[in-house]
């Protein structure tokens, strides 16, 4: 792998957005064809590049959410983590997320979140599956549709980055939408 590039949508060039739209649509079968993220805009993405093409991505909200045991946490959320196929196994994905926990190591963030489906990445990189009950805003197709309460213990992964926190069982405010 190459280079390893933090950028917001709007610094994106024209090849990139083809190539991140590319690998997205790879990655995420049915996902948009006519966008580059699923309910919002992140605020940066985490980029990885191999002979200047996007071969792998993480893109990353930063906020905080209210924990009914432990109160505010800051955190970083992790959208969308994906390696073009023809790249996979060659530690990108690692070496990504492992960029993003050595940038946040200097900044005031409690952990890192990620709903994910298969787990065994983030697992491999010290994540742990919690049943947390989150609240959050439904948002669909660019219109709020209402707030939800759903229990997420299949998906919800957290990594503290300092002062671990025991949250099973939790309500979890996430103050806004999730992914």
């Amino acid at each position: 792998m190459g280079l390893i590039e933090y950028k917001s949508d709007c610094e994106l060039t024209g090849t990139e957005r083809s190539d991140l739209q590319k690998l997205l649509q790879e990655c995420f079968h049915g996902y948009f064809i006519d966008r580059l993220y699923h309910k919002q805009v992140p605020q940066y993405r985490v980029l990885a590049k191999k002979n200047e093409r996007i071969v792998g991505q993480v893109a990353v909200d930063q906020r905080v959410i209210r924990s009914r045991k432990h109160g505010v946490i800051s955190l970083i959320e992790l959208i969308d983590t994906c390696v073009d196929e023809k790249c996979r196994h060659k530690g990108i994905a690692t070496k990504l997320l492992q960029e993003l926990e050595h940038w946040a190591n200097e900044k005031s963030v409690d952990a890192f979140v990620v709903f994910a489906d298969d787990h065994r990445l983030y697992k491999k990189l010290g994540y742990d599956v919690v049943d947390v009950t989150c609240r959050f805003l439904a948002i669909e197709e660019h219109e709020s549709v209402g707030v939800i309460e759903k229990k997420m213990g299949d998906c919800f992964m957290i990594k503290f980055t300092r002062k671990p926190r025991d949250m099973q069982g939790d309500h979890v405010d996430m103050l806004g939408y999730v992914f």
